[in-house]
């Protein structure tokens, strides 16, 4: 008896292992392509790394901000925290057509986005393009 009882919860544990891993395949591009380890903190040290690179990451929004964009035509500008330490980062910008994505989200809202590193300012400071943003 109960060797058909562990049978089953090895059966059980299989089970959930493949599920888990058929979701993690299902899940849309951006989830996928996550980098864990990548914070606000760790790309504000090294900005160089990530010059002109696409790169997917988790934050925090934080609400609309007010600086004038380097970029041409029209952006919003952007706040968003860092999901660990919630250091403040504002030098993020969405075209504006893309800004009505903005309005579902509330503030700490954890948010995944596609990003891209489009320079690195006299601060030594990256600034981010917003090119997808969806609710993690």
């Amino acid at each position: 008896m109960h060797r058909w009882k562990n049978t089953f919860l090895v059966g059980v544990a299989c089970v959930l292992l493949a599920a888990c891993a058929v979701t993690r395949i299902f899940r849309d591009p951006l989830h996928r392509d996550l980098d864990e380890s990548l914070t606000i903190v760790t790309l504000i040290k090294d900005p160089k790394k990530y010059l002109n690179k696409e790169i997917v990451i988790s934050v925090r929004y934080g609400e609309k901000g007010t600086l004038p964009c380097p970029l041409e035509g029209e952006y919003v500008n952007i706040i968003i925290k860092d999901r660990v330490s919630y250091i403040a980062f504002d030098k993020v910008w969405m075209k504006e057509t893309k800004a009505d994505e903005l309005e579902k989200f509330k503030a700490n809202d954890t948010v995944v986005m596609r990003v891209k590193v489009f320079r690195i300012d006299k601060e030594k400071e990256p600034n981010l393009e917003v090119l997808e943003i969806a609710p993690e």
